[in-house]
């Protein structure tokens, strides 16, 4: 499958390998991301989400500072790669 799916954490943008369980009780993808405190940017087929954890800095961040969603996002970049020489994966598109 590869390194298809996009994780926003407190460290930065990570594009990392994501397995469904497919048991036959399995619950649907939406809700086994959420028991992982995972929040997906779709209901449908996602490719991408942000933990619960960089969720809930960015709220009490932006109560604090002010912080605008594109200023926390930026920061996140940095975070990742820090240089600009990297292509960082935001979504994943089929």
């Amino acid at each position: 499958m590869g390194d298809d799916f996009v994780v926003v954490d407190m460290n930065g943008v990570h594009s990392v390998g994501l397995d469904y369980c497919a048991c036959e009780k399995a619950e649907d993808m939406v809700t086994q991301l959420l028991r992982a405190r995972w929040y997906p940017a779709t209901t449908t087929n996602p490719k991408s989400a942000a933990t619960f954890n960089v969720l809930e800095f960015f709220h009490l961040l932006s109560f604090e500072s002010k912080a605008s969603v594109f200023e926390y996002y930026y920061t996140l970049m940095r975070r990742t790669d820090n240089t600009g020489t990297t292509v960082i994966l935001v979504s994943s598109f089929e």
